[in-house]
């Protein structure tokens, strides 16, 4: 195939020499010609595209495939993941701090216990007199205990005693009891006919040998009891992560190691068991001391006494509660490329033991109403510390909650929420109102490296699929390198990329990946569309009343000042027609230029084929007629993809070298007054008068529909390779502050796969 002889002006002045001259360019074009050689006019044309798979025999041109397995990879070093502690910590607990709170009350709730308390006269439960009676001064009471019917009773029991005391006194000292005595109570009349022993006991133990007075009663409660009331955490301090092993083996997982702020427990106490009782001679051993019970039913609920012995919001706090061993997580993956991609992927591991420890350094306040007085202080104390327990149990309980999938298992998942990939909004390129671009699907396969201290990689499956239009039937597959730092071949150091960098975090994108979302978008407007050029496009002055930015009339008037090729066409108007007939694909060559240094190789993007219709409707046609037919090529040898900015985008933002170029190749016409000559030139005798005129018309005319199309074409090339997703801002899904933002230390790209290395700032 091809030329036997050297073209006129040799090979590099041949319109297709750098298609074959350059390497990484795979899209080869073979022309098939007739050609009338007394006027060396073309006759018939047709071309193809032929794909070169010489130093890639494994590339699939026909691929009909959708999912690409391990497409996209993630990886977070050691000292990455000590960058993220903070935003982690940041946004735990989860799903907020108040609603965690809420969780920990209901758990908390629940609980009760009742203390006995100390009533004894003389404290002589405690030898030591440390105990203070649970009892308060009846002045010191609420005035509302004074209209108990209880408190009658009291008073008549104290008033009874004393005058039992007084009487046998009188009888030992005049013989009788006094008439008004006897008159008052009349019972006393029997000790008139008591010994003088028994009356001289009598004396001696009364308790209430005085005239009572109400300084002299007082109110005991001997029971307190506690409900737990309120459970609340202040904040996490701090959250030491660390790579690790799950138990046994891979998948890689991440142990946390968390620290609290203070954790803050309140009880209700409730004093009950009130009674009245005589208190003077406290310490001696009197008999008959008057004491009466207080029903519960005599205290109203919400009384004045009922509040007053009331002890809410004793509480305990725990300043520092911490992890007593790391909790692990497993980083698990999809099973399924159905399973919507936003789902948790972090899953926690538990060791059957506690998981938190509150400290040695708890501290009590029960100084709360009626508990804080002497008596009543200790024994609220004692009661409080009863619920240590409760408020431990209950926070492993709520930070354990819906296991695997817990609270902090969801707040790790937010620090890798980029590395899922979603669906991004049109942007109206367009003016579309489909809504949607494309959508990757995905799920995870996890790769694991010795045992994991150093780095973990993450290995996504991607699917695009477009929701705008139907998806092309076919399209190139190139297999890429494996990831780099994943083999011993490449000998990475720790924390350090294979240029020996130091690193935080990186993601690679491989050239299959891009090639789905470009294949999707590729049957969408942005390349099957109607080509309407302005004026201004076009390089025309405009027609009459029209302006430079308006959409130009596409007849033989105004064409023909684009090229007189047009004139033919008259009044008739025309419409241009774009069709991809291959689609798009970037490209990586296994076998680059010798000298490539590794990791610097090229990345191309490649269009072959494009139909370029130009379509006339003549007055009475059934329908428009194909005037001139072409396909474009574009090819950009070195296309960069550097991270977006602003980062907040979070994709990749594509830039074409200077050394992109394109042709548009003419391959029919029915303008009578252009013909095409070969698209190699004929060699031609010697001699003038032998030489045959060579048509230039089609070249000129190719030349100024390309400079008109090429603007818009490649605007739009590199909106279709701008739309791919990657992790740039770590903001724990805008829950987690301060948010880190990737920044691109270096890059590699080989084989088909491009590794952006970065740190986190």
């Amino acid at each position: 195939m091809g030329p036997t002889i050297t073209p006129p002006g040799g090979w590099s002045n041949w319109a297709y020499s750098t298609y074959f001259t350059d390497r990484d360019r795979i899209t080869k074009p073979l022309i098939a010609e007739l050609v009338l050689k007394a006027t060396n006019e073309v006759l018939a044309r047709d071309r193809l595209i032929l794909i070169d798979k010489r130093n890639n025999p494994n590339m699939q041109e026909a691929f009909t495939g959708n999912m690409i397995s391990e497409s996209m990879g993630t990886e977070l070093t050691a000292q990455g993941l000590d960058k993220l502690e903070a935003l982690h910590r940041s946004s735990m607990p989860q799903p907020s701090l108040s609603s965690f709170n809420t969780s920990l009350t209901n758990q908390f709730r629940g609980m009760n216990s009742t203390l006995t308390m100390n009533t004894n006269v003389g404290n002589t439960a405690d030898p030591g007199n440390l105990t203070p009676k649970a009892c308060i001064s009846l002045g010191a009471a609420p005035g509302e205990f004074k209209n108990l019917l209880s408190y009658a009773g009291f008073v008549g029991e104290v008033s009874y005693e004393y005058a039992s005391y007084s009487a046998a006194k009188q009888m030992l000292e005049n013989g009788s009891i006094a008439p008004a005595l006897l008159a008052a109570f009349p019972g006393l009349n029997l000790l008139a006919f008591a010994s003088v022993a028994a009356l001289t006991t009598k004396v001696a133990t009364a308790c209430v040998d005085e005239l009572p007075l109400e300084s002299h009663f007082e109110v005991c409660a001997s029971s307190i009891r506690g409900d737990s009331s309120l459970l609340t955490l202040d904040s996490v301090s701090s959250v030491n992560l660390q790579l690790g092993n799950t138990v046994g083996a891979p998948p890689p997982s991440i142990t946390a190691l968390n620290t609290l702020n203070r954790l803050h427990g309140e009880v209700n106490g409730t004093v009950s068991n009130f009674f009245f009782r005589y208190a003077q001679k406290p310490n001696s051993l009197c008999l008959g001391r008057p004491k009466t019970s207080i029903p519960d039913t005599q205290i109203a609920l919400g009384s004045t006494i009922d509040k007053w012995r009331r002890c809410n919001g004793l509480s305990l706090d725990s300043p520092s509660p911490r992890n007593q061993v790391p909790i692990q997580f497993k980083i698990n993956g999809d099973s399924s490329p159905n399973i919507n991609p936003e789902l948790n992927q972090v899953d926690t591991f538990y060791a059957d033991t506690p998981l938190f420890s509150l400290g040695p350094d708890q501290t009590t306040d029960p100084d709360k109403g009626l508990c804080s007085t002497p008596g009543f202080r200790h024994n609220a104390e004692t009661l409080t510390n009863r619920f240590y327990s409760r408020t431990r149990s209950s926070l492993d309980t709520v930070w354990k909650a819906n296991n695997p999938g817990t609270q902090q298992a969801k707040g790790l998942d937010l620090i890798f929420s980029r590395w899922e990939t979603g669906t991004y909004g049109d942007d109206n390129l367009l003016n579309s109102t489909t809504g949607k671009d494309h959508e990757l699907k995905h799920n995870y396969n996890f790769n694991a490296s010795g045992n994991l201290v150093d780095r973990m990689f993450t290995r996504t499956n991607t699917e695009a699929r477009s929701l705008v239009s139907a998806s092309p039937t076919n399209w190139i597959y190139t297999p890429h390198e494996i990831y780099p730092c994943t083999a011993p071949a490449f000998g990475c150091n720790t924390n350090q990329n294979p240029y020996n960098q130091f690193f935080d975090v990186s993601f690679s994108v491989t050239t299959p990946a891009l090639n789905q979302v470009i294949k999707e978008l590729s049957t969408s407007p942005l390349l099957t569309f109607n080509f309407e050029p302005t004026y201004n496009d076009l390089g025309i002055s405009p027609a009459p009343g029209a302006l430079g930015t308006d959409k130009a009339i596409l007849d033989g008037t105004n064409l023909s000042r684009l090229d007189l090729a047009f004139a033919g066409l008259g009044g008739s108007t025309g419409v241009i027609r774009i069709t991809p007939t291959i689609v798009p694909f970037t490209y990586i060559n296994p076998q680059p230029t010798p000298g490539t240094p590794q990791g610097r190789t090229n990345l191309t993007y490649q269009l072959g084929q494009l139909k370029f219709e130009f379509l006339v409707q003549k007055l009475g046609a059934v329908g428009p007629e194909p005037w001139l037919s072409a396909v474009v090529d574009f090819y950009d040898p070195q296309l960069s993809l550097t991270p977006s900015v602003p980062a907040s985008l979070n994709r990749l933002t594509p830039s074409y070298s200077s050394s992109r170029s394109g042709t548009l190749t003419l391959i029919s016409n029915k303008f009578p007054a252009c013909t095409f000559g070969p698209i190699l030139p004929p060699v031609q005798p010697a001699l003038p008068a032998q030489q045959i005129p060579y048509p230039t018309c089609a070249t000129g005319l190719a030349s100024k529909l390309y400079a008109a199309f090429s603007p818009v074409l490649q605007d739009r090339l590199l909106y279709m390779i701008s739309r791919f997703p990657v992790p740039l801002v770590y903001d724990a899904n805008g829950q987690g502050q301060p948010a880190l933002v990737f920044n691109l230390i270096d890059k590699w790209q080989s084989v088909n796969l491009m590794t952006f290395y970065g740190e986190l700032k």
